[in-house]
């Protein structure tokens, strides 16, 4: 978990579809290793409010799957997707801020592509690379893959009507491996497998 507190936040810069916005002094980013790692936003608006002052007759509501980009010192510390906007009032005379979760982008692993092919006769590497291929669009590389069985094929496996988080999920049970996703950079998301050890 990494813990923005007042002290630094003047060192941060957030940006949602390039138009930078602002929130409260406290920022939280819960990092997880097989789970999607999130933040929330609170009382978040566009920066450019500040030179107006208007919070009230000014309303902020990014839509669901705007890119998020977290940096402390020009450095990007997060980046992903908001998926949930909420608590705006409504009230004409309050400010129209609103509070949003970002989710890093392993949320497409299980909310995108919808996949639809049987893997057959392939190694576990050939099959994560596979699955990879299938979701390259979404800025998805093949990372390290350090498993000791890695060369050991895969018997029929049909993916129907599953996520990539589900094939990726039975192909580390089926090695024993541990999988999770690394940033590289803004556009570009790895998948590590390794062995438990």
């Amino acid at each position: 978990m990494i813990i923005i507190t007042e002290q630094v936040h003047n060192m941060i810069k957030m940006f949602i579809d390039d138009e930078e916005v602002v929130c409260n002094n406290l920022i939280e980013i819960n990092e997880e290793i097989l789970s999607t790692s999130s933040t929330i936003l609170n009382n978040c608006y566009p920066k450019s409010w500040e030179e107006t002052q208007d919070y009230v007759n000014n309303f902020y509501y990014p839509k669901d799957y705007s890119q998020c980009l977290i940096y402390h010192d020009e450095t990007l510390i997060f980046c992903g997707v908001v998926k949930n906007t909420g608590n705006i009032s409504l009230n004409p005379r309050e400010p129209k801020y609103c509070s949003l979760e970002i989710l890093d982008y392993k949320t497409f692993l299980s909310e995108g592509k919808i996949l639809d092919f049987v893997i057959n006769n392939k190694t576990i590497m050939e099959a994560i690379q596979l699955i990879i291929d299938e979701i390259s669009d979404y800025g998805f590389v093949l990372g390290n893959v350090q498993i000791y069985n890695s060369d050991d094929t895969i018997g029929a496996y049909n993916t129907q009507n599953k996520s990539a988080y589900d094939v990726f999920q039975y192909i580390a049970d089926i090695s024993s491996a541990k999988w999770f996703t690394r940033m590289i950079d803004k556009d570009t998301i790895a998948i590590d497998f390794y062995d438990p050890d």
